[in-house]
């Protein structure tokens, strides 16, 4: 059995399930999809699935639309309701296990959005939910540079350490921590070096694994261990 510590992540279906059983996780981190909020009775099946197989669920990583900033449309109300069916169900699954579930979120930023704009409402946002759903606590991610999708983002570095110190001095210190993707840092590290090794004027340092690690010691709860291969857009 690995260490209670180390916790499988998986997909909300038998199948990957069974799989982290089969490698010896006895806890979990389950990833979200729109459509499971959708059809939560099958969800939940599973999860009480989980606690008769003797599983636990240690946390719940949001669906990857939820991405903080993403669907920020300016409209509080709006905004809350368009979190209101996750924060239900997770709220709903942390009292079947008794206990809280950080969820984690990404945090991506498009680069031409402003920031210092964008965070008015993100504040105002969270600070309403958190009133409403009082036994939710958030972890944010550092995410992966590159997406297939949209191109280059925001939040590769240490932009998850410093929205998380912001939202716990503007709303609360007890509801937001910052989860360590290695496999994002890792992309991120090794992306950098490319660009830098090709700017002969660049005389600074280069970012290291360790400094992600340094960023992330005040705020971190949750670590994503994967590896990766070239930028991770192949097989870890």
């Amino acid at each position: 059995m690995l260490a209670d510590r180390i916790n499988g992540k998986s997909c909300p279906f038998s199948s990957d399930i069974d799989k982290q059983m089969e490698l010896g996780f006895n806890t979990l981190e389950i990833q979200l999809f729109d459509n499971q909020l959708e059809s939560r009775e099958n969800t939940l099946r599973l999860v009480d699935n989980c606690k008769k197989d003797g599983l636990d669920i240690k946390s719940i990583h949001s669906p990857l639309s939820k991405v903080v900033y993403s669907h920020l449309i300016e409209n509080i109300d709006l905004d809350v309701e368009m979190y209101k069916n996750l924060f239900l169900f997770i709220d709903g699954i942390q009292k079947y296990f008794g206990h809280k579930m950080p969820v984690v979120f990404h945090t991506e930023l498009r680069p031409t959005v402003d920031y210092s704009s964008t965070y008015k409402y993100l504040r105002d946002t969270m600070e309403k939910l958190v009133y409403m759903y009082p036994d939710i606590t958030y972890t944010i991610e550092n995410s992966c540079p590159i997406d297939k999708v949209k191109g280059f983002v925001n939040g590769a570095l240490f932009e998850n350490v410093g929205l998380c110190e912001m939202l716990r001095r503007d709303i609360s210190k007890d509801h937001f921590n910052t989860t360590l993707d290695i496999c994002h840092a890792l992309a991120a590290v090794r992306l950098l070096k490319v660009l830098y090794a090709h700017d002969y004027t660049y005389n600074g340092r280069y970012i290291y694994m360790e400094d992600f690690v340094k960023e992330n010691s005040e705020t971190c709860n949750n670590i994503h261990f994967n590896w990766l291969t070239d930028f991770g857009f192949r097989g870890g």
